[in-house]
């Protein structure tokens, strides 16, 4: 679905805060993430054509910053787009691409949207079957994350415990 506007608001600011950072250190970390967080949050307002811009400029100089493992996720967002302007032969090769590049994707996070996205062309390009697939990944990348967190807040609760009291 669409992000709320709070959601929204909220993430705009984010990316804001990081392109101020690196303009005032004067360093070019973030040059290709900003576009491509811009084009996160064009895909979260249902700005379709806005976010596959984005997208087709700047995915590749984010996989030139070492960002690959990102890529199925990105063609993942980008075939939702093009899905929702009813570029369903463009989503479907998106889709694909996703689908050969999303083997070096590792967080869990980006599994699950990836996934998510996917699930949805699918069911756009009528393919039920595999949205059903999708969506069960999409599912088990989310429980995989909430096990991930939960064993970080362990840990860290332990190394708390563990610290001198004053």
């Amino acid at each position: 679905g669409i992000a709320t506007p709070e959601a929204i608001r909220i993430a705009s600011l984010h990316v804001k805060s990081g392109n101020n950072l690196n303009s005032a250190l004067g360093i070019e970390t973030l040059r290709s993430m900003i576009p491509i967080m811009n084009a996160e949050i064009a895909t979260a307002k249902g700005e379709w054509g806005a976010a596959v811009h984005l997208f087709d400029s700047h995915i590749d100089s984010f996989v030139k910053d070492g960002q690959a493992r990102l890529t199925g996720k990105l063609y993942a967002l980008r075939a939702w787009c093009k899905s929702n302007l009813k570029d369903l032969a463009g989503a479907q090769a998106d889709l694909e691409y996703s689908l050969r590049e999303s083997v070096g994707t590792v967080d869990f996070d980006d599994l699950a949207i990836m996934r998510c996205r996917l699930a949805s062309v699918y069911q756009a390009i009528g393919d039920q079957n595999q949205a059903e697939v999708q969506r069960g990944l999409a599912r088990s990348a989310l429980d995989a994350l909430g096990n991930q967190q939960a064993a970080a807040r362990l840990a860290l609760q332990a190394v708390e415990f563990n610290l001198p009291k004053k």
